[in-house]
């Protein structure tokens, strides 16, 4: 996870798996408990980019 992309992703190494983003409101985003990226077997075959999953938690 990181925070504004302009201030936070210069230190992430540069990966063919990380090419998109979930965008959220700050307010959203104190919520969220994590992220990950669906890579198996199954996604492989499907589009050149991987689905990607968040976990927020509720109010």
């Amino acid at each position: 996870l990181i925070g504004q992309y302009y201030d936070n992703a210069a230190h992430i190494e540069r990966s063919q798996l990380r090419i998109d983003y979930v965008m959220m409101s700050p307010e959203l985003a104190k919520r969220c408990t994590g992220a990950t990226i669906f890579h198996n077997e199954t996604t492989d075959g499907l589009s050149d980019h991987y689905p990607v999953g968040v976990g927020i938690r509720e109010k």
